[in-house]
């Protein structure tokens, strides 16, 4: 399954029973090594004996490895359906979000906050699950919330409806922007972060201009940004997946606004 990364092998067990095995040699090799005389005189029912008590103790092992692997069985159940709740709550948030005209600079800052926290919560329970099939369904249905609902819902904010109320306002940001994409085109800027150039030129511009009316704080994109476009995390939920995830490209908008905003993502993030 190319969500699944392959398991590593885990040899305590097969230790285990490799120990059980050697200390039932090593008690016959004793037997003949010290008693070589008497040893093929050894009466059958000793040797089923010696036999009957290992094989006790194989079976107590088992029996206890049987217990723990089903009560890890359980855990794993319980933190996938969790997981699974938290992606569907990831769905409803991105919905929350106001595109297009209805777009707002206190909305953003309200989901995304929502959203960084939902991811905080994800991190540690996808952390918390052992490689395997359930593992992978869990990226699976996390890269379906990502690319079906959050990109689409991140394509679709708009800087002028944030900064403009009036007829004004508008026609000013219009000025804003044409010189922006002037800039672009000389400077030679990549189509795929196009947008990304224009919107944060313009936002530097409102901003330098103290004509913008709501601030971002660092708390208020830190986990967003860290839980759903920092390759130190991204990278293990896309496993399988061949998109890289460049946050001026997937969220022109909410890039401008941290870079305007001087939110260094960087500098506070886990080393892992």
């Amino acid at each position: 399954m190319i969500y699944e990364k392959k398991e590593e092998t885990n040899g305590k067990y097969i230790l285990g029973v490799a120990l059980l095995a050697c200390v039932l040699i090593i008690e016959l090799f004793y037997l003949y090594a010290d008693f070589s005389k008497e040893f093929w005189g050894i009466k059958f029912v000793d040797v089923a004996n010696i036999i009957a008590q290992f094989a006790t103790a194989a079976a107590f092992y088992l029996g206890f490895h049987q217990y723990h692997r089903n009560k890890k069985v359980e855990r794993q159940a319980v933190i996938v359906l969790e997981c699974k709740n938290l992606i569907l709550k990831m769905v409803a948030v991105s919905k929350e979000f106001d595109v297009g005209e209805g777009t707002s600079f206190s909305n953003i800052k309200y989901c995304c906050t929502k959203l960084g926290n939902l991811g905080s919560d994800f991190n540690v329970l996808f952390t918390a699950l052992d490689e395997g099939i359930q593992k992978a369904i869990v990226r699976m249905h996390w890269q379906e919330m990502y690319f079906n609902e959050l990109l689409h819902v991140m394509q679709g904010l708009e800087l002028r409806s944030a900064v403009s109320s009036t007829d004004g306002e508008k026609l000013y940001y219009f000025v804003v922007r044409d010189d922006a994409r002037r800039k672009a085109k000389a400077e030679n800027v990549l189509e795929v972060f196009l947008n990304y150039f224009i919107l944060k030129e313009v936002l530097t511009h409102y901003a330098e201009s103290e004509l913008l009316g709501f601030t971002f704080e660092f708390s208020d994109l830190y986990f967003f940004f860290l839980f759903f476009f920092e390759s130190k995390y991204t990278n293990d939920y896309m496993y399988g997946n061949m998109a890289r995830l460049d946050v001026r490209a997937r969220a022109p908008m909410i890039a401008a606004i941290k870079d305007v905003y001087k939110i260094d993502i960087e500098m506070f993030a886990p080393k892992k």
